[in-house]
């Protein structure tokens, strides 16, 4: 019988079996957390939060995701503990805390181990039923929206035979050294960390991300599996001048963001077909699909066919449509009539036969490879032109005076709008004078932004993924700022 404890008594297991293997290496300072001490660490703070929800009855431990061997320790300890989980956001005042009381579950705040919470005033309300072993994400960070998922099955994933998990099929193997560029409470970095808890694997933890310093962590620790983003493969891929060897790296997966056809070809090149691969997915864990590098040249921008899931293209008037021709992507859910989302109304889009939509638009092609189309917070529309903002931010990319690049549409007046661009300059010498003229001679004009800003940093969340509500609003006062100093 699958328990909330199933994740405990592995780590359990693996402290008495592999005492003295490293379990987490944290890259800032070296410090090396062996299976032995991270059952003794994360066992003590387990006593102390179970000894907590005892005082108040049934609770939620909520824990941070602000990185580092406190917020570690404390996420593992929790997870230890047979009771349901939250993850705040990388966001500063993410609100967590009140959306679950609202939601009538109690909260024991263990984000500050230290200075632990005691549980939460009277949630409002009956409550909403969370299994033991419920984990709460949040997500919405593309929008910049806040809403939490509730997930079922990141915690039981020890019991859960090896060909039914996507990892079977990317290049990942029980033991590995393994590391994932974004960061809890990013689904795809939970979900690997604990699969590979369990599955007694030795995490490399990163601290920040800079391009050179992940290539440097590949070959200084012989990394075998690494998880990435676009903007981190991007960021690699500029600070990859030949040196880094890379020949322990069996799998490259990147996932949570279109890939640019240049930046993946480079990747495949760098390391071959067979050790790269990509998968597509969703916080709300409603299917996914995978591909791997030699299947990707075949069929270029695909990400690839269902991994035990159903995918379905709905036209406009709901009905499947034809190999080729674009519409909703619908995928498999595997849970039918489970609420999915914290206190908040239906997000999905639902069929009668049990698939769901997170609103993804793409096509098949005759083999049932999914291909997906631009998201529509990323489509922008100036002047009668239709482009894709990840598009240009690729282009903006490849200057080599830009480290990264944001781009969006601000108002301009009643019904008018214009393109902006934020960029984070790779060193000094970096002026709207020399990126104009650059783009008009690799983009159509009609697109080429009229204001381009030098920012310390564009709203990425800790997987890379950009904040396309987070941006607008930044840019749309830049472009205030410089109208009225004008």
């Amino acid at each position: 019988m699958r328990t909330a404890n199933e994740f405990d008594l592995r780590l359990t297991e693996l402290a008495a079996s592999e005492r003295g293997r490293p379990a987490l290496i944290f890259a800032e300072d070296g410090t090396t957390v062996s299976y032995g001490e991270l059952a003794g660490l994360t066992g003590a703070l387990k006593q102390t939060l179970m000894s907590s929800l005892a005082k108040a009855g049934p609770a939620c431990v909520l824990v941070g995701s602000t990185g580092g061997m406190a917020a570690y320790l404390s996420l593992i300890a929790a997870l230890r503990c047979p009771v349901p989980v939250a993850v705040r956001s990388r966001l500063e005042h993410d609100g967590s805390a009140d959306r679950l009381l609202r939601a009538g579950v109690a909260v024991l705040d263990a984000s500050q181990p230290e200075r632990l919470h005691l549980p939460s005033p009277e949630p409002a309300g009956a409550g909403e039923r969370l299994p033991p072993h419920a984990l709460v994400l949040p997500t919405g960070g593309t929008s910049g929206g806040g809403r939490q998922v509730i997930d079922v099955r990141m915690r039981l994933v020890s019991s859960q035979p090896r060909p039914l998990r996507l990892t079977s099929v990317l290049g990942w193997r029980p033991g590995q050294v393994q590391m994932m560029a974004s960061l809890p409470p990013h689904a795809s970095a939970m979900t690997f960390l604990l699969e590979g808890l369990t599955d007694g694997n030795t995490i490399v933890v990163p601290a920040g991300f800079q391009g050179a310093t992940f290539l440097e962590l590949i070959d200084e620790h012989q990394l075998e599996w690494l998880q990435a983003t676009p903007f981190h493969l991007r960021m690699m891929q500029r600070a990859d001048d030949g040196r880094a060897s890379l020949k322990s790296l069996r799998a490259l997966v990147h996932m949570s963001a279109r890939c640019a056809d240049d930046l993946k070809r480079y990747w495949i090149n760098r390391l071959g077909p067979e050790r790269v691969y990509e998968t597509y997915g969703s916080t709300e864990g409603i299917g996914a699909t995978a591909v791997s590098g030699t299947e990707w040249l075949r069929r270029p921008g695909t990400v690839g066919r269902g991994f035990f899931t159903k995918v379905r293209i709905v036209g406009a008037n709901g009905e499947m449509v034809p190999p080729g021709v674009q519409g909703l992507v619908f995928t498999s859910t595997g849970r039918r009539g489970a609420p999915v989302y914290l206190n908040q109304r239906e997000q999905l889009r639902r069929s009668l036969d049990g698939l769901a939509s997170v609103g993804d638009e793409g096509w098949l092609d005759s083999d049932g490879y999914l291909y997906l189309a631009p998201r529509s917070l990323s489509r922008i529309t100036v002047a009668g032109e239709t482009f894709d903002a990840e598009d240009l931010e690729d282009t903006l990319c490849h200057h080599p005076g830009v480290a990264d690049a944001g781009v969006c549409a601000v108002e301009r007046g009643e019904d008018q709008f214009t393109v902006i661009a934020l960029v984070v300059p790779d060193g000094p010498a970096l002026s709207e004078a020399d990126l104009r003229p650059w783009l008009r001679a690799r983009v159509p004009a009609a697109i080429v932004p009229r204001r381009v800003f030098c920012v310390d940093g564009l709203p990425r969340d800790g997987a890379g993924k950009m904040s396309r509500g987070r941006l607008r609003a930044l840019g749309q006062q830049l472009a205030r700022v410089k109208r009225e100093a004008d």
